[in-house]
């Protein structure tokens, strides 16, 4: 009977911008290849068409199509031989445009916590602390409760909305910027404010959610969240209560019913800042409005998000 698993070539196809290659094990069966570099043979990296394979011509096309490939390998030590073959012909991983790392297993997690990582969300990418602070600012900046207070900060600092509006991961310096602005505004890295108890490190991962999984996240556990999903503080118990009419201590509802009209005439909302100790139990951190507007649609479309897992993050995400 044919698969109905789409194949590597096809999957890799799919991706728009990056893709995530995870090893954990160290080895896998043999090849001609493997077998040949353990007789002492070796490979001419000068005559490209003696070792090009047909997979790294794919690699090359779909890096060149701007997505960004990475490999880790989480490895044993002592290092097996199958891992000195592979760590030999990385080079042709390079070479085709993978980004290629590797790490010692006494510095990993289990290798079977990455089970819920891959199953129950669609990943995207690595994410980093100063993208999600990036992200948390420029959710924040068009907040009719947050945005002013932002602007002000950032006049004070004497910084232009740019610094939010087009942060440039690359640079140093507004990443600290920026990283400053939040802990002045709410906290970040100091454990007050929005951020008390939340962890020093956190994983972050760009991800997609589905509709049940997005229904699935919970609110903050704020007082005004709480009374406006009638205690559950599950989204589609809010919006329920919304269409009801029924408003929480007598706030009206008036922008989650505006967020979510934008969203049906086409408008890109950024992606929403979810934490938790594991990625099937999450919490939201940033775009409780989003995440409502999202609700009262019927969640149509997969919803991206940043995701920050952490052990400790139990604490904050109650």
């Amino acid at each position: 009977m044919p698969s109905s698993v789409p194949g590597f070539a096809e999957l890799l196809g799919q991706c728009e911008r990056s893709a995530i290659h995870l090893e954990l094990r160290d080895s896998y069966a043999s090849t001609d290849r493997f077998e040949a570099w353990k007789r002492g043979e070796r490979i001419s990296w000068e005559d490209r068409e003696s070792w090009r394979h047909p997979y790294d011509q794919l690699i090359t096309d779909t890096a060149a199509r701007g997505v960004t490939i990475r490999r880790a390998r989480v490895i044993s030590e002592s290092v097996s031989d199958y891992i000195r073959w592979e760590h030999y012909v990385t080079r042709a991983n390079v070479t085709a445009g993978e980004e290629v790392r590797w790490l010692p297993r006494r510095q990993a997690a289990a290798s079977n916590g990455f089970g819920p990582m891959l199953t129950v969300v669609q990943v995207l990418g690595v994410s980093s602390d100063d993208e999600m602070v990036a992200c948390f600012l420029s959710g924040e900046l068009s907040s009719q409760r947050f945005g002013q207070n932002l602007r002000s900060h950032l006049a004070a600092a004497g910084q232009a909305e740019q610094l939010l509006t087009h942060p440039d991961l690359s640079d140093t310096g507004a990443n600290l910027a920026r990283r400053a602005l939040l802990a002045a505004t709410r906290g970040y890295g100091e454990s007050r404010d929005l951020f008390e108890n939340f962890p020093d490190h956190v994983t972050w991962t760009r991800a997609r959610l589905s509709a049940d999984e997005a229904a699935g996240v919970r609110y903050l556990d704020y007082s005004y969240w709480v009374e406006l999903s009638g205690g559950s503080r599950r989204p589609t118990d809010a919006a329920a209560r919304i269409k009801a009419g029924i408003r929480a201590f007598d706030v009206p509802n008036d922008p989650f019913v505006d967020a979510a009209h934008a969203f049906i005439r086409g408008e890109r909302f950024p992606p929403l800042i979810l934490v938790g100790e594991r990625q099937d139990n999450l919490v939201c951190l940033e775009g409780h409005l989003r995440l409502t507007a999202y609700a009262l649609v019927g969640f149509p479309t997969d919803i991206e998000c940043l995701i920050g897992t952490a052990a400790a993050m139990g604490r904050w995400a109650r």
